[in-house]
């Protein structure tokens, strides 16, 4: 305790300042202790810092970010990479990434796997470490204009560049740059639509649930290939299943793990729940998640462990736009599937419950990436992406750690400096997403902190 006293007291006096644009601003006793870990999106970096904002290690990387990073238990850093040897002239959307990398405390590239093929696939957005050692990672499967409309695609919902629904491959590492993929599941196996009664996926969206309705489309841009933009993938070891966040149709979804990827292929591989937007599967019952981020399951040692907590970022949300933290706590019925409301025909539960929003609601808002995660001590770790911003909050809602990220394309700001933007709307310091580990994390054993 002497020593997180004397770090608090040194860490205020160092953040006062008439000037500040970036960096500490402020450190409260109540305050984790632990180190947080974040990549500005613009830069080719990822840094790992204390709570005083000190950098305590730091990975420089030839590419940029794809955009996703965690510490394993061993310490070793696990990220997606954009695939910059062979660019994609078609699957080149926000978060394109094509590589996934294992790289050492000392920044050693340990394993590098590439999954990226021009009018196939590419992975994007994010990758989850297994208990196995195995790796999830989350790419776009390629489609013509052609192969959709032949699905039950109406024309009007098709640009030039096909349509690119969702896959999921698990990759065990065999060496330096290889990996066998020993599961799949597929978004393709799994849509339906109501338009053409010739096609073998016709059927009613509202009584197949766990099918996504090939029609539904949840953004403004009819025309984007892009079609569920997936942001986030999580694992839940207790149950062996998988969760999905799609920001353009506003839903997240639970896929089974357990089953082989043959079976996934049928309806062992359907959504087992999915909340967030009834309306994509014909409810009229209200939308409740808008544009949403990081959706994942809090550890079971936590408080509201089991539950899904998720960064709801409220563009289009109405009457005013603004950002909550939203606690999701789904419902097995008796026989152990996910509960579904009779009257409403949607799964349950009918609302969320909110963690964290501001006061008023608009001072908090992210239009776009972010994240939130719950603490061993009760707090939330949250980064607010469009504005650089990370803070954490008590479970009062109270602020009492803040900092905003100084790392941009062109380097490190000076104190005082206004943050840049590097183009009409996007700021030069954003940050996808934070994590923060507790001083105890077994991948801190060893190293200097």
């Amino acid at each position: 305790m002497k020593f997180v006293y004397t770090a608090l007291l040194l860490c205020l006096s160092l953040s006062v300042s008439s000037q500040q644009t970036v960096g500490l601003f402020d450190y409260q006793s109540s305050t984790a202790e632990g180190y947080t870990l974040f990549n500005p999106i613009f830069t080719q970096n990822t840094f790992l810092i204390d709570n005083c904002g000190r950098i305590v290690n730091q990975w420089d990387f030839a590419e940029r970010h794809g955009v996703s990073a965690y510490l394993t238990p061993q310490g070793d850093l696990l990220r997606a990479a954009q695939y910059a040897d062979v660019p994609s002239p078609v699957l080149r959307g926000g978060g394109a990434g094509g590589r996934v990398q294992l790289v050492d405390w000392d920044g050693t590239i340990l394993w590098q796997f590439d999954y990226s093929q021009d009018f196939s696939h590419r992975q994007h957005h994010d990758v989850e470490l297994l208990p196995n050692g195995n790796v999830l990672v989350l790419a776009w499967e390629y489609k013509t204009a052609f192969e959709a409309e032949a699905a039950g695609r109406d024309t009007a919902l098709l640009g030039t560049n096909g349509l690119w629904p969702e896959m999921i491959i698990e990759v065990e590492p065999t060496g330096a740059t290889t990996g066998n993929i020993v599961w799949e599941w597929h978004l393709w196996d799994h849509i339906i639509q109501d338009r053409d009664a010739s096609l073998p996926n016709f059927g009613s969206p509202a009584a197949n649930r766990g099918k996504l309705d090939i029609n539904f489309v949840g953004t403004p841009d009819t025309e984007i290939a892009d079609w569920l933009h997936a942001n986030s993938i999580d694992y839940n070891a207790a149950t062996d299943e998988i969760l999905l966040s799609s920001p353009y149709l506003h839903e997240i979804y639970i896929i089974d793990h357990s089953q082989s990827t043959a079976a996934t292929a049928g309806a062992a591989g359907d959504f087992k729940w999915r909340w967030g937007n009834p309306q994509a599967y014909g409810s009229s019952e209200p939308q409740q998640l808008f544009f949403q981020h990081d959706a994942k399951w809090i550890s079971d040692s936590l408080d509201n462990g089991g539950k899904i907590m998720v960064f709801n970022n409220g563009e289009g949300r109405q009457p005013v736009e603004y950002s909550s933290i939203d606690l999701i706590a789904p419902i097995r019925g008796v026989s152990g599937n996910y509960a579904v409301n009779s009257s409403t025909n949607t799964f349950m539960p009918l609302a969320s419950s909110v963690l964290y929003q501001s006061s008023p609601t608009t001072d908090f808002y992210s239009s776009f990436i972010s994240g939130a995660q719950t603490l061993a001590n009760g707090n939330i770790l949250i980064c607010e992406g469009d504005d650089g911003h990370i803070f954490e909050v008590d479970p009062s809602g109270n602020t009492v750690w803040d900092y905003v990220n100084p790392m941009t394309n062109l380097g490190p700001l000076n104190q005082g400096d206004p943050i840049p933007n590097v183009n009409p709307i996007r700021k030069a310091n954003i940050v996808f997403r934070a994590e923060k580990y507790d001083p105890n994390f077994s991948g801190f054993v060893g190293k200097d902190l």
